[in-house]
């Protein structure tokens, strides 16, 4: 079991970033029909796609895929420049089992620790989840410190045995 270790919030790099995508998602007919593939696309990103119209799609048979596309915001971690972010999205989409994606644009916005997202939630607290899930971290806030296995992407010298491995 690896070791935990603390640093002050404060004295990290961590940025909460809200992070806007244009995307499109393919999904190959062969293993696909049209509901399935708009069911799928909804039980990730909550909006419904902005597919070509079904009987376009279901009757084009030059196409082996539907395209399905549409827009998504996440909350985010990652250190004061935001660099590493399309990445650990794209890292968080294919988590969610899609792998086919072409992006059609960014956005980001630095978001204050303190705000909440949609449903209420601390946005930190979404922010470190989906990190987490991109990233295999398990980073936590208790109080004014962030805990966790490794904090390479926050810190100039992270304590963690692998990051010292490097140096």
């Amino acid at each position: 079991m690896s070791q935990e270790y603390r640093i002050k919030l404060n004295e990290s790099n961590l940025v909460i970033w809200k992070v806007t995508c244009e995307f499109g998602v393919f999904y190959d007919k062969k293993k696909y029909s049209f509901e399935n593939a708009i069911e799928h696309f909804i039980s990730f990103y909550d909006s419904n796609p902005l597919e070509e119209n079904e009987e376009e799609a279901l009757t084009d048979e030059n196409d082996s895929y539907y395209l399905t596309s549409g827009e998504n915001c996440w909350y985010m971690c990652d250190d004061q420049y935001g660099y590493n972010l399309e990445i650990k999205i794209l890292d968080l989409i294919r988590s969610e089992g899609i792998d086919d994606i072409e992006v059609d644009g960014w956005g980001k916005e630095e978001i204050d620790f303190s705000e909440e997202d949609e449903d209420g939630n601390k946005v930190i607290l979404t922010a470190l989840s989906n990190y987490n899930e991109a990233t295999d971290n398990n980073l936590k806030v208790e109080g004014d410190f962030l805990i966790g296995n490794c904090f390479n992407d926050f810190v100039e010298e992270c304590p963690c045995n692998d990051c010292l491995k490097v140096r």
